[in-house]
């Protein structure tokens, strides 16, 4: 009976023996593999991810590892002495020249500036209410029955679109001699013919003649010469006159 019991408390021993054996033995194996276990009572020390301060993306991010710290030697700092003051040396008094004036120079003003030439346009003279329409023309004489004794001028007046316009006074002259007349008066040249009695043959003489109003020459004057070297062919002179608006 007594041996049964130590039979069996050995046997059960035996089994325990083995079983902490092969706990210990898968302990130690997980502590191999993961250290940081809680069965592991002496756990290395940890090590600290330093982030890399370049920014890269979350899936590229490899955490690094600082090198195991060595402690370094601080030098203790000592005491700088402090510079000895260096006496100051007071200069020796010396006497000052007296300034000598100099005279200031007299700052000429400067010249005027020169004046530009500023361009004045010369006005337009204002445009005459009638001016010559066309040509002067020395013609012989066909307006009457004097033939060669006979010397004169005439023609029309128009307006400002073209068509004979009665009415208008032109006045004729050469020195003492002045010779009026009425536009529409001589219907041989138009129906706003105008004429003037000259002379009473061909003459060398220069002649003037102009349109009026209220005594005022409102036109440019239009010069002309008469000859006696054409006998009768050019005792007649044709001037027309238009108005200009």
């Amino acid at each position: 009976m007594l041996s049964q019991i130590d039979e069996r408390v050995a046997l059960f021993a035996t089994v325990v023996f083995l079983a902490l054996t092969v706990m210990t033995c898968l302990c130690y194996l997980t502590i191999y593999i993961n250290p940081y276990m809680p069965l592991n009572p002496f756990p290395p020390p940890r090590e600290v991810a330093v982030a890399s301060p370049t920014a890269t993306r979350p899936e590229d991010t490899v955490a690094t590892f600082p090198p195991t710290w060595t402690p370094t030697h601080t030098a203790t700092p000592t005491d700088t002495p402090v510079p000895t003051e260096t006496p100051t040396v007071t200069p020796t008094t010396t006497d000052t020249p007296t300034p000598t004036f100099t005279p200031t120079a007299t700052r000429k003003p400067a010249p005027p500036p020169t004046a530009t030439h500023t361009h004045t346009p010369t006005p337009s003279p204002t445009p005459w209410p009638y001016v010559q329409h066309g040509y002067t023309y020395m013609l012989p004489n066909d307006k009457n029955e004097a033939g060669c004794d006979w010397l004169g001028v005439g023609g029309q007046v128009y307006d400002a679109q073209g068509i004979p316009f009665p009415g208008v006074s032109i006045r004729c002259w050469s020195g003492g001699f002045e010779g009026p007349s009425v536009s529409g008066g001589h219907p041989e040249y138009g129906p706003a013919g105008w004429e003037v009695y000259l002379y009473d043959q061909p003459r060398d003489a220069t002649w003037n003649c102009q349109v009026m109003e209220g005594g005022t020459g409102v036109s440019p004057v239009v010069t002309f010469t008469t000859t006696t070297n054409n006998g009768c062919n050019l005792n007649s002179v044709r001037i027309d006159f238009k108005r200009t608006s």
